[in-house]
Protein backbone atom coordinates (compact mmCIF):
# COMPACT_ATOMS: atom_id res chain seq x y z
CA UNK A 1 0.00 0.00 0.00
CA UNK A 2 1.22 3.31 -0.91
CA UNK A 3 0.30 6.77 0.62
CA UNK A 4 1.98 9.77 -1.41
CA UNK A 5 5.46 8.35 -2.08
CA UNK A 6 5.41 6.50 0.87
CA UNK A 7 5.52 2.64 0.70
CA UNK A 8 4.14 0.80 3.77
CA UNK A 9 6.21 -2.21 3.51
CA UNK A 10 9.58 0.04 3.98
CA UNK A 11 8.20 1.37 7.10
CA UNK A 12 7.23 -2.14 8.06
CA UNK A 13 10.99 -2.45 7.46
CA UNK A 14 12.41 0.22 9.33
CA UNK A 15 10.12 -0.73 12.34
CA UNK A 16 11.04 -4.31 12.33
CA UNK A 17 14.71 -3.86 12.05
CA UNK A 18 14.87 -1.02 14.72
CA UNK A 19 13.26 -3.15 17.13
CA UNK A 20 15.92 -5.91 15.89
CA UNK A 21 19.02 -3.76 15.93
CA UNK A 22 17.21 -2.38 19.65
CA UNK A 23 17.35 -5.96 20.72
CA UNK A 24 20.79 -6.63 19.63
CA UNK A 25 22.39 -3.37 21.03
CA UNK A 26 20.63 -4.45 24.30
CA UNK A 27 22.52 -7.54 24.55
CA UNK A 28 26.03 -6.56 22.87
CA UNK A 29 26.64 -2.73 24.36
CA UNK A 30 27.05 -1.41 27.62
CA UNK A 31 26.31 2.16 27.44
CA UNK A 32 22.52 1.08 25.45
CA UNK A 33 20.88 -0.36 28.26
CA UNK A 34 21.58 2.57 30.58
CA UNK A 35 20.37 5.11 27.91
CA UNK A 36 17.75 2.98 27.13
CA UNK A 37 16.69 3.38 31.46
CA UNK A 38 17.24 7.01 31.05
CA UNK A 39 15.07 7.43 28.47
CA UNK A 40 12.40 5.51 30.35
CA UNK A 41 12.30 7.45 33.30
CA UNK A 42 12.28 10.51 31.14
CA UNK A 43 9.49 9.70 29.28
CA UNK A 44 7.75 7.43 31.69
CA UNK A 45 5.54 4.91 32.03
CA UNK A 46 2.63 7.21 32.83
CA UNK A 47 0.93 9.42 30.74
CA UNK A 48 1.80 13.13 33.00
CA UNK A 49 4.88 14.48 35.53
CA UNK A 50 5.54 18.27 35.86
CA UNK A 51 6.09 19.71 33.12
CA UNK A 52 5.42 18.58 29.71
CA UNK A 53 3.25 15.32 28.91
CA UNK A 54 4.62 12.10 28.10
CA UNK A 55 2.65 13.11 24.29
CA UNK A 56 4.52 16.08 24.57
CA UNK A 57 7.53 15.11 24.82
CA UNK A 58 7.28 12.61 22.20
CA UNK A 59 6.41 14.78 19.89
CA UNK A 60 9.54 16.98 20.90
CA UNK A 61 11.42 13.89 20.13
CA UNK A 62 9.76 13.87 16.91
CA UNK A 63 10.64 17.32 16.07
CA UNK A 64 13.79 16.57 16.63
CA UNK A 65 14.06 13.27 14.85
CA UNK A 66 12.69 15.15 11.57
CA UNK A 67 15.37 18.11 12.20
CA UNK A 68 18.13 15.36 12.23
CA UNK A 69 16.50 13.30 9.07
CA UNK A 70 16.63 10.15 10.66
CA UNK A 71 13.93 7.91 9.23
CA UNK A 72 13.76 5.09 12.13
CA UNK A 73 12.89 7.52 14.82
CA UNK A 74 10.41 9.08 12.94
CA UNK A 75 8.42 6.47 12.54
CA UNK A 76 8.92 5.46 16.07
CA UNK A 77 7.87 8.53 17.49
CA UNK A 78 5.29 8.70 14.89
CA UNK A 79 3.68 5.39 16.20
CA UNK A 80 4.25 6.57 19.99
CA UNK A 81 2.67 9.85 19.36
CA UNK A 82 -0.13 8.18 17.89
CA UNK A 83 -0.24 5.43 20.13
CA UNK A 84 -0.18 8.09 22.72
CA UNK A 85 -3.20 10.00 22.01
CA UNK A 86 -1.20 12.61 19.78
CA UNK A 87 -4.01 14.26 17.04
CA UNK A 88 -2.94 14.60 13.80
CA UNK A 89 -3.15 18.43 14.28
CA UNK A 90 -0.51 18.04 17.18
CA UNK A 91 1.53 15.46 14.66
CA UNK A 92 1.72 17.99 11.93
CA UNK A 93 2.62 21.06 14.21
CA UNK A 94 5.78 19.33 15.04
CA UNK A 95 6.79 18.24 11.93
CA UNK A 96 6.34 22.28 11.10
CA UNK A 97 8.33 23.53 13.72
CA UNK A 98 10.90 21.10 12.78
CA UNK A 99 10.64 22.71 9.12
CA UNK A 100 10.49 26.11 10.39
CA UNK A 101 13.65 25.82 12.71
CA UNK A 102 15.44 23.16 10.64
CA UNK A 103 14.43 25.50 6.82
CA UNK A 104 15.02 23.44 4.12
CA UNK A 105 16.79 20.38 4.93
CA UNK A 106 14.14 18.85 7.08
CA UNK A 107 12.09 18.69 3.64
CA UNK A 108 12.31 15.31 2.74
CA UNK A 109 12.04 14.28 6.33
CA UNK A 110 9.07 16.26 6.92
CA UNK A 111 7.69 14.36 3.63
CA UNK A 112 8.35 10.85 5.46
CA UNK A 113 6.93 12.14 8.63
CA UNK A 114 3.52 13.41 7.18
CA UNK A 115 3.65 9.97 5.29
CA UNK A 116 4.44 7.73 8.00
CA UNK A 117 1.23 9.72 9.85
CA UNK A 118 -1.03 8.83 7.27
CA UNK A 119 0.16 5.30 7.21
CA UNK A 120 -0.43 4.96 10.96
CA UNK A 121 -3.80 6.22 10.82
CA UNK A 122 -4.58 3.59 8.09
CA UNK A 123 -2.81 0.69 9.73
CA UNK A 124 -2.04 1.52 13.54
CA UNK A 125 0.91 -0.44 15.02
CA UNK A 126 2.14 -0.86 18.91
CA UNK A 127 5.34 1.35 19.27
Amino acid sequence: MQTGNYDQEVAERIADTRRESEEAMLGELSVYPTMVKLLTKYYGSEGTKEGLSQTHRILVGLGIAVARGSQSAIEYHVTRATNHGATSAMIRDAIDCALLNEGGMAVSSARFALNALNARQMRPRKS
